[in-house]
């Protein structure tokens, strides 16, 4: 699991597309660029588009890796709060089950000690949101009739959600919601265990 940009090394990222099915078995990742992305837009997490060169196969021509923030109270503040956790075991467990369009995740881990995390998504467009200019009208529109149906979807996958790592994921640990005492992740996911969620953000990036 890397730990910082720097770990996400041609090889790693060669092995991981393997294990994912984005890159055949004769195909390797022969350099990669980086590019960080809203690095002073106040994220909760650290960003980086990544550019992979290949040999032998074609593979993704862009990927968003998602990582820990470099910001230690932001941090801290996340991780206390569990939404590191929580959104790997989103994209590794329930994203199939959303109605909506979900980037596809390639790789996905957690390190419950060191909190660290690691999210391999696909990059579904390519265009990043100016925090201070925001969306459309219709745009806006668009995002809360997409988000409708993900919440909406949510009694559908009740008796259907079941634990099972993204492929070349690090095992996910079961996810105590704080004050509840109830597994998130025990067997099987929140809906079977009877918790239900309030919502508290309709986003958060």
């Amino acid at each position: 699991m890397p730990r910082g940009m720097a770990d996400v090394t041609p090889e790693w990222l060669s092995s991981v597309l393997r294990a994912s099915g984005d890159l055949g078995a004769a195909g390797r990742v022969v350099s990669v660029e980086h590019e960080v992305i809203g690095e002073d837009a106040g994220l909760t997490a650290a960003l980086a588009r990544l550019r992979p060169v290949y040999d032998g196969a074609a593979g993704p021509q862009s990927l968003i890796l998602k990582m820990g923030s470099r910001n230690r109270a932001t941090r801290e503040l996340v991780s206390r709060r569990g939404m590191y956790e929580r959104e790997v075991a989103f994209y590794s467990q329930m994203a199939r089950y959303s109605p909506i369009r979900v980037p596809r995740c390639c790789y996905s881990a957690y390190d419950r000690d060191s909190r660290d995390f690691v999210l391999l998504l696909e990059e579904l467009c390519g265009r990043q949101i100016d925090g201070e200019g925001g969306l459309s009208h219709e745009e806006t529109m668009l995002a809360l009739r997409e988000l409708a149906k993900h919440h909406a979807a949510g009694g559908i996958a009740r008796a259907s959600i079941r634990y099972r790592p993204c492929p070349g994921s690090a095992t996910v640990p079961r996810y105590k919601s704080p004050g509840r005492g109830r597994s998130y992740l025990a067997g099987g996911s929140a809906w079977d265990s009877g918790y239900r969620p309030e919502p508290k953000h309709m986003c958060h990036v």
